[in-house]
């Protein structure tokens, strides 16, 4: 296990020093031979100091021998049935979910599965049980790097172009000071291991979660509870929260893992050396990603005080941190939206978010499973509520043998008071739907610092469940390994009869598109206005190849970033009319003479749209009738009907 904590090193290590050398120089093969001499260099020193400290530590041998045969052999086979699934399933299709793929046995197998964990777990040792668990958690988390043949999500293609870039170039400009710990290890990693930025990039918080966490988990309980047959159990159990974090790589995900196991690692925080490890995790968390780096130095901070010799001065100062950590955030979005151009301040309605949470909501559809799995799924926010509170409730009696506990709790306070002065802040520069993305960070973040007291509620069901009848025992994993199959469908994109999640995925098609376009074009300027997903798909194929300027602003050909000025007007395209009008509007932007815009058969009233565009635009393409394409030149009156216009 050893091993593990001194993995979590080098990768905090190396998106440390990666970022910041990024940072003031960049990441050529010399800033990469640069970043590689910084982090073994301050590993050696880490591991130096640690032996210097003659830690008692628990044999790491695994005896092999100790694996229980049929329960290990029974759960591999179900393991690698439902993965096999998985990788069946892998599409290069427009999706909204990835169960559209998947054969819905898996969620048998899956069930089957964990009631099988479940018993292999009560005859190995923990060390053993660790590695169960990591399967399992990889197994949870890598649905989607899977299944989504060119990714998933938004985010991830701007991040692996940026990636690209930079391992082509060295540096991107501008260069921001967030998202540099994750550009640090990836490109790092690429340029040593030669393994593709693309899988390097889509499987690196799947695979840094279901390597790590277990095992910060294990490292906190074990110091910290008395029954240590049921800690692989409680660790087990965390799959029934919501883990949507964990299944796309993104910076500010990389960032909420270094957080995570910055607030578990604190526990067994004994003198400097301990420190300097939080200190390198405190690090990473903000060179990933300010949003969670700036609660994680407020977090060092309070370790700092509450560790101090002075106790006169403990109180004042942390009442003083508890405000700084709370007006933190909403006063660096301030100063970021203040950048913007505008700063608007909006009510918020307390009670109504407070109702939100702690009205128990009831689904009702013919189908009973389905029910089941959204009466867990509606529900999720009271059932973190009620852990949360139990685990203090719990804290609170047992004060004097988990004092540590009160500074993750401090945290998680003051975070969920963040919450509610950022809910003041209007992010008016992004579109709709994206306006509360930064509210519901901070309520992670505050969820984050609240796992020690979800754990602890945890491990108190599990120890009363351990003492129980055998009967009882049974009873109790079947409900826990249906609540975890519900946790991994929800944890997912769905689309059934209760919910739709709406953004479809890059597709082959989305693909051949911009291809079209690019070879169409011969290499003039042009502009295209496309739905998010074709946008990056160019991203994918083409990178950061064309900017065009626009008074001070740069503006990317596609319509990317999604709340820019190109962006709009193909709102306007496809919410108001597809004109010609609005075309030459877009090109004058960019100045240009030549546009393209494409709408996909998917898209709701994609056929009143098709037709609009087909009145006024000079050439149509189809790419397998599920996405049109269509061609538009500058200076023309939108209501006339030319007669060059063809369809290829």
């Amino acid at each position: 296990m050893k091993y593990i904590e001194k993995t979590i090193i080098i990768i905090a290590l190396i998106a440390s020093s990666g970022g910041i050398i990024y940072k003031l120089y960049q990441l050529n093969w010399a800033g990469v031979i640069l970043t590689l001499l910084i982090s073994v260099f301050l590993f050696l020193i880490i591991e130096k100091q640690k032996n210097k400290k003659q830690l008692k530590l628990e044999n790491n041998k695994i005896n092999i021998d100790s694996l229980p045969a049929l329960p290990t052999t029974l759960y591999l086979i179900f393991y690698f049935l439902i993965f096999g699934l998985i990788f069946k399933a892998r599409t290069g299709e427009a999706i909204i979910s990835p169960w559209q793929t998947i054969n819905q046995g898996i969620f048998i197998l899956f069930f089957i599965e964990n009631i099988i964990l479940f018993h292999a777990l009560r005859k190995v040792q923990n060390k053993i049980g660790l590695l169960f668990l990591s399967l399992q958690a990889l197994l949870a988390f890598s649905v989607a790097s899977i299944v989504y043949k060119f990714g998933y999500g938004f985010d991830p293609f701007i991040h692996r172009a940026t990636e690209n870039f930079i391992n082509d170039f060295g540096q991107a400009s501008p260069k921001p000071f967030y998202y540099l710990g994750q550009y640090g290890l990836v490109v790092t990693l690429h340029k040593i291991t030669q393994i593709p930025i693309y899988f390097l990039d889509n499987f690196l918080t799947p695979l840094l979660a279901a390597l790590t966490l277990p095992y910060a988990f294990y490292s906190f309980a074990k110091n910290n509870f008395s029954c240590q047959k049921c800690i692989n159990f409680s660790i087990l159990l965390l799959l029934i929260m919501p883990f949507s974090i964990f299944i796309i790589s993104t910076p500010q995900n990389l960032a909420f893992i270094f957080l995570i196991l910055l607030v578990l690692f604190s526990f067994k925080c004994e003198n400097w050396h301990d420190l300097k490890i939080l200190y390198l995790l405190a690090l990473a968390t903000f060179i990933s990603h300010p949003i969670a780096g700036i609660p994680a130095i407020c977090y060092l901070a309070a370790i700092h005080i509450y560790h101090s010799d002075s106790k006169r001065l403990k109180k004042p100062l942390l009442a003083l941190l508890f405000i700084f950590s709370s007006l933190a955030l909403p006063f660096a979005f301030y100063l970021f939206n203040k950048s913007s151009g505008s700063f608007i301040l909006k009510s918020s309605n307390l009670y109504a978010f407070l109702k939100n949470i702690l009205i128990l909501q009831i689904p009702h559809t013919e189908n009973s499973i389905l029910n089941l799995n959204y009466l867990y799924f509606f529900n999720t926010k009271l059932i973190i509520a009620l852990l949360i509170l139990l685990g203090i409730f719990i804290f609170l009696k047992n004060k004097q043998k988990l004092q540590k506990m009160s500074l993750p709790l401090f945290m998680s306070l003051s975070m969920f008071l963040s919450f509610f002065f950022n809910k003041k802040i209007s992010f008016d520069f992004l579109i709709n739907y994206e306006q509360d993305n930064y509210s519901q960070r901070i309520i992670i973040i505050a969820i984050i610092f609240s796992l020690p007291f979800i754990f602890l509620s945890i491990q108190w069901f599990v120890e009363r469940a351990k003492n129980s009848p055998k009967r009882i025992q049974f009873i109790l994993i079947i409900a826990c390994a249906y609540l975890m199959t519900a946790s991994f469908y929800s944890s997912y994109p769905k689309l059934d009869n209760l919910f739709n999640s709406h953004g479809y995925s890059v597709s082959q098609n989305d693909i051949e598109a911009v291809r079209w376009i690019e070879n169409d074009s011969r290499n003039k300027d042009y502009i295209v206005l496309a739905n998010q997903q074709t946008s990056v798909a160019s991203l994918q194929e083409f990178g950061f190849k064309k900017y065009y300027k626009n008074k001070n602003e740069d503006i990317f050909y596609y319509p990317i970033p999604t709340g820019g000025a190109l962006y709009q007007k193909y709102l306007d395209m496809v919410y108001k009319k597809a004109s010609a009008k609005t075309m030459n509007e877009a090109m004058k932007i960019a100045g240009v003479d030549t546009s393209y815009f494409i709408i996909s058969k998917y898209w709701w009233a994609s056929d009143r749209i098709i037709k609009e565009a087909r009145t006024n635009a000079d050439l149509e393409h189809e790419i397998n009738k599920e996405i049109f394409i269509f061609k538009y030149h500058q200076s023309r009156p939108s209501s006339t009907q030319y007669p060059n216009q063809q369809k290829q």
